[in-house]
């Protein structure tokens, strides 16, 4: 069983063709971008997305190499995964979520810390395991604090079908997961090149993901990796 301490670790998620929501913080009033708090049914659709992607061709728990994954309904979100540095092309109009989150599930081992079965528990338990003690997103050198109640996040319980080749040690089952943790959403990003940096503090230590994203015209959104 793999260890999950940094399972969403600055993971950028892109909702093609979103609706516009109200401006939470304006980062820099001459790009228009706004950063916003996520809700929790798209933490639960990422987790549903990846925990059901085979180990060969999964970014986030496996080898894959392609960190631009779409997913949700009618395929109109991104998922950009950085334990690192990672680039995607996008279309005018993206909106992009990141941050931090753990979860706890039924296919875990009873005597794992991220095993937990009710909902309540999975909650409680995905809490329980989640580090972090500041959660910071920086969109083109302007920075917001997200790690405040308004960020703050748990998944609906989720059900999702873990197949046979995945890398937590777990047989092929339909299990149910439960998400915590800290997400922001970055809308109104104009024609062009920006960097979003999520940090993250655990235990002292402050890690730093980049997150390049070029964003062009509609009908242009090839992936640039």
């Amino acid at each position: 069983m793999r260890h999950r301490c940094c399972a969403l670790l600055a993971v950028v998620v892109v909702a093609l063709c979103a609706s516009p929501a109200a401006a939470a913080y304006d980062p820099q009033a001459g790009s228009r971008a706004v950063v916003t708090p996520a809700g929790p049914h798209v933490l639960a659709e990422w987790y549903e997305t990846f925990l059901e992607m085979p180990a060969a061709i999964n970014p986030a728990f496996g080898t894959g190499e392609d960190p631009c994954v779409r997913f949700g309904p009618g395929d109109k979100l991104l998922s950009a995964i950085s334990f690192g540095e990672v680039t995607c092309t996008a279309e005018l109009g993206t909106v992009l979520n990141t941050g931090a989150s753990h979860f706890c599930s039924t296919f875990d081992p009873p005597n794992s810390p991220f095993y937990a079965v009710g909902r309540r528990e999975q909650r409680s338990c995905a809490q329980a395991v989640s580090p972090e003690t500041g959660v910071r997103v920086t969109v083109d050198g302007h920075t917001v604090d997200i790690f405040r109640p308004q960020f703050t996040s748990f998944s609906p319980q989720t059900t999702v079908q873990l197949p046979a080749d995945n890398v937590f040690g777990a047989e092929a089952q339909t299990a149910t997961i439960t998400a915590y943790g800290w997400h922001a959403n970055v809308r109104n990003l104009r024609l062009g090149r920006h960097l979003i940096t999520t940090e993250i503090d655990v235990d002292g230590d402050t890690y730093a993901f980049d997150h390049f994203i070029n964003i062009v015209p509609r009908g242009h959104s090839d992936d640039d990796n």
